[in-house]
């Protein structure tokens, strides 16, 4: 390491800023506002939607259509708020503006407008997208909706607009000489450009493992600049002016694509591999990895924790260090014939083994097939790429002639869609793996680095088989431990419980106020904890708020790898209320899940787990609404014979919780109750919360909900009994037992 003091001084200068974060996030923060903290209170004293005003000089824009609704979106920086008190308050960060309509603009106009400012949402729940956090690290602070510009300057970059103009004119080409998804392909290939890139499409690449083919990387860098440089080359040119012009071309391409951290990378390597043969110095790859970093990092400190940067410079880092290792241990096969075929898979085999963890960190899935694909798509880029820029070439000469060089463009996209599709269909592809811990990373990476220093002493291969399978084995999922998740839906329910042998059950998830929480909230945090099959599915009653997530989760759930075996509501509902039901039907028939009816007595048991259910009573009949939510009993073993309870109400009210309390008398001491219709005051009467005693209990509605839950009725009622009672949207996620 001390052969190359920049790669050592680049791994002291990462370990340092990532544990200055750890310790105080404000060290490295790209602080939202560049003023006194009086000006950042009177900043953040405008409300969520309140209007504000504004100037700043536009970074880049874009156009997207949505229901023949145009929206502009603007990327501004150097932005200075303009305060109600007439001052200025500058921000060192940018800012996303849409304006609702089609606004001409250009790179470089200084704009003043008004909006509604946003700030993004930070997650509140395990596995779900964190929106703030995202942001945060591309440097964007905040969103400002509904935006009108009242006043623009001329003031124009021309050289980044003539190369964004450029940009536009080859991707409109590429929409003429390919079908629509296609052309969308090679513009996230050819120029970052990614949204309208076909959404089945980039689900497909990212699950089997080669959605790194659809960002800007060294191979394009590489490619394209020794492309330009041999052309050059042939020209009366000296070789040190056309490695110049070679690397000034690179650089104005990575303005045009906008320097994604992978193309920055990609750039600045392949600048410095220029820079060694004009000087006649050796090029080294760790250094000029270690120099990209430095300079990536010291501009944008929050790319550290940015998922592309870290997979960007794990991949080459894995062919640097990882991959020498690798094919040295293939040396000692003595079958040639065998040693040429592994030695195939070792430069995939080197990438996807040091990106593993950072994949499931951020993803929580895996595709076993992924290094095998990779060794058949990874070589045919080089034909695509090139075949792409002659083919776009040709379109700004002749575009019959484009369509025709379009062909071997077609059949390669085609290659790698059919690939995906046919290991969808081989068993065991994908699997979700949990959430790994930093400890558990940093073991992963120990055994690499013990994997690489060995095999430089000479050690025998076969030490190696150990430390790697004990590797994999380290990041396959464990049995979880029993827990009881109640996750922050905003207005509605969702209740998840893990029992000690891995079985997973879900009580009830849907929301009023947030959108598709089963895709985005459930099925995320399912992925979190390495849930690849649900045993059951509990639908309180046919609220939207308590089952719509369940609707997704069925749709869903078999293209994200979790398998649902059942879903259980109550037996009488189905017949009485069969219009509720109809859509979670349908999406049931349509999976091949099957619908269990539940009724009272009924209990679903694993070793250690029971979930019993006490309401409706069996002679009751016609209930519908919140009167006809089922309650289910949980029962959980702990060691040392003690006994967790908790009780789920769904959206029972008073009139029902008094049935509850004359049909079992000696119901009572739960250490979890999940209060009834969302903190409504016509649940948790006195007399239930006396009987059933809860330690705790929790609340699952919406910030500034409008039927104004919780109620103050029922939260006072808490209180008298003395029990801690929790609220989701003031807590985000809870996790008991």
């Amino acid at each position: 390491m001390m052969k190359r003091p920049l790669a050592f001084f680049s791994v002291v200068f990462i370990i340092l800023l990532f544990f200055s974060y750890r310790v105080n996030e404000s060290v490295i923060t790209c602080s939202p506002i560049n003023s006194t903290p009086e000006g950042k209170k009177e900043l953040y004293g405008f409300l969520q939607d309140d209007t504000v005003t504004l100037c700043g000089t536009i970074a880049d824009y874009s156009y997207k259509s949505n229901y023949n609704q145009i929206t502009t979106e603007l990327r501004l920086k150097q932005v200075a708020f303009l305060l109600p008190s007439e001052k200025k308050l500058s921000s060192r960060s940018r800012i996303i503006v849409y304006i609702n309509k089609e606004e001409t603009v250009s790179i470089g106009n200084t704009v003043y407008l008004s909006g509604r400012l946003s700030f993004f949402e930070k997650a509140t729940n395990p596995g779900e997208f964190d929106e703030e956090s995202y942001y945060k690290n591309k440097d964007i602070i905040c969103s400002v909706r509904k935006a009108y510009i009242y006043h623009k300057t001329e003031d124009e970059a021309v050289l980044r607009q003539y190369l964004k103009n450029f940009a536009g004119r080859q991707e409109e080409l590429l929409e003429k000489c390919l079908t629509q998804i296609n052309a969308e392909i090679l513009k996230a290939m050819l120029f970052g450009d990614k949204q309208g890139l076909n959404r089945e499409i980039k689900t497909l690449y990212q699950k089997n493992g080669i959605a790194h083919l659809l960002a800007i990387s060294g191979l394009h860098i590489s490619l394209l600049g020794m492309a330009v440089f041999r052309c050059l080359i042939r020209f009366p040119v000296p070789v040190k002016v056309s490695l110049g012009l070679s690397g000034i071309l690179l650089i104005l391409y990575g303005f045009m694509v906008g320097f994604p951290v992978s193309a920055f990378r990609a750039i600045c390597m392949f600048s410095l591999f220029l820079i060694s043969k004009i000087t006649k110095r050796t090029y080294d790859m760790l250094t000029a990895l270690s120099c990209s970093a430095i300079l990536q990092l010291i501009s944008h400190p929050c790319s550290l924790f940015d998922c592309s940067f870290q997979l960007s410079y794990a991949a080459i880092l894995g062919i640097a260090v990882l991959m020498p290792a690798l094919q040295s241990i293939t040396e000692t096969i003595r079958n040639k014939k065998l040693r040429k075929v592994i030695q195939l898979f070792i430069p995939s085999l080197s990438v996807s083994l040091i990106t593993l963890p950072i994949l499931i960190f951020h993803y929580h899935e895996f595709s076993f097939y992924s290094v095998l694909l990779n060794v058949i798509a990874v070589p045919f880029m080089g034909i695509l790429l090139p075949a792409a820029i002659i083919m776009l070439m040709a379109a700004n000469l002749c575009l019959p002639l484009a369509r025709l060089l379009s062909l071997p463009v077609t059949m390669i996209l085609w290659a790698y869609e059919s690939g995906c599709r046919l290991l969808d269909f081989l068993p065991a592809g994908q699997r979700n793996i949990p959430h790994p811990s930093f400890l558990k990373i940093f073991l992963y990476y120990a055994i690499l680095f013990c994997v690489t220093v060995l095999v430089k002493k000479k050690r025998q291969a076969y030490h190696f088989v150990i430390p790697i399978a004990a590797v994999f084995c380290l990041l396959f999922p464990m049995k979880p431990h029993f827990s009881v998740w109640m996750l922050d839906v905003g207005q509605g329910d969702c209740n998840v419980v893990f029992s000690k042998e891995g079985k997973t059950f879900v009580i009830d998830c849907g929301s009023t106020s947030k959108n598709k929480v089963g895709e985005k909230i459930l099925i995320p945090f399912l992925k979190y904890h390495g849930v690849n099959r649900i045993d059951g599915v509990f639908v309180s009653h046919p609220d939207e708020d308590h089952m719509n997530g369940v609707i997704e989760l069925l749709e869903c759930g078999d293209k994200e790898n979790i398998e649902v075996a059942r879903v259980f509501l109550y037996e009488k509902s189905m017949k009485t209320q069969p219009e509720e039901w109809e859509e979670l039907r349908i999406a049931a028939i349509q999976n091949d899940i099957p619908l269990v009816g539940i009724k009272q007595g009924d209990c679903i048991r694993t070793n250690s787990l029971g979930i019993a259910c006490l309401y409706p009573l069996k002679e009751q009949r016609g209930l519908t609404g919140n009167d006809a939510s089922i309650v289910l009993s949980l029962t959980m073993e702990r060691p040392g014979g003690e006994v967790f309870r908790a009780l789920f109400t769904g959206d029972l009210e008073t009139e029902g919780e008094k049935i509850i309390l004359e049909e079992y008398p000696f119901i009572a001491d739960y250490d979890l109750l999940k209060v009834g219709h969302h903190g409504s005051s016509s649940s948790g009467s006195k007399e239930f919360l006396e009987r059933i005693s809860p330690q705790f209990a929790v609340i699952s509605c919406g910030e500034n909900n409008r039927y104004g839950h919780p109620h103050k009725e029922t939260l006072e009622r808490l209180s008298e009994e003395n029990i801690t009672y929790f609220i989701t949207y003031k807590k985000g996620a809870l996790c008991f037992g």
